[in-house]
């Protein structure tokens, strides 16, 4: 468990192994309700919507990685991580429809 501030509120992200292997991440409040879940995910279930968006996008770049969030709302976005120019990595998040969200 570890003590996070995001987006000016405090957290807590808590690691969790299932009995595949698979890791989930849980982003939690501190009155222990869950903000978030974070999961990896194969780039190959990754929704059409998303591929496209982020080829679109960023059209020289290839999606190396990829997380499944999904929001204490039901909301769910999809991370993908690859490397910009200059050789930085980097993050874009969209929608499950394929709206981009944000870029770290």
């Amino acid at each position: 468990c570890k003590r996070e501030t995001e987006d000016g509120h405090e957290q807590f992200e808590v690691k969790l192994k299932r009995a595949d292997g698979a890791v989930l991440e849980l982003d939690v409040s501190p009155a222990g309700a869950i903000l978030q879940t974070e999961e990896k995910v194969a780039l190959a279930d990754v929704p059409a919507a998303v591929t496209k968006a982020f080829a679109a996008k960023y059209a020289k770049a290839k999606a190396t990685r990829a997380e499944k969030e999904t929001h204490a709302d039901g909301g769910v976005f999809y991370e993908l991580a690859f490397t910009g120019n200059g050789g930085k990595a980097k993050e874009a998040t969209f929608a499950a429809d394929g709206t981009f969200t944000e870029e770290e």
